[in-house]
């Protein structure tokens, strides 16, 4: 098992420290994911406040993870 380690990821211009295990690249891709349908979500609907943003995105990101589920 490999050991845990910090990496930086940046969405929406801010840095996160997140602990992982895993691959670090595939933690960047997935943070680049959030940040592009963040920046959807945005562009989109107007909105300016991040949590808000983030909660659309995140709908937005669930309803793909079922429609590829079904």
């Amino acid at each position: 098992m490999a050991a845990r380690r910090s990496v930086c990821v940046r969405i929406r211009g801010k840095e996160f420290r997140v602990l992982t295990d895993g691959d670090e690249d595939e933690l960047q891709r997935v943070a680049g994911l959030v940040d592009q349908t963040m920046g959807r979500v945005e562009r989109h609907t107007g909105a300016v406040d991040t949590m808000d943003i983030a909660m659309l995105a995140a709908l937005n990101l669930a309803r793909e993870i079922l429609e590829l589920r079904e």
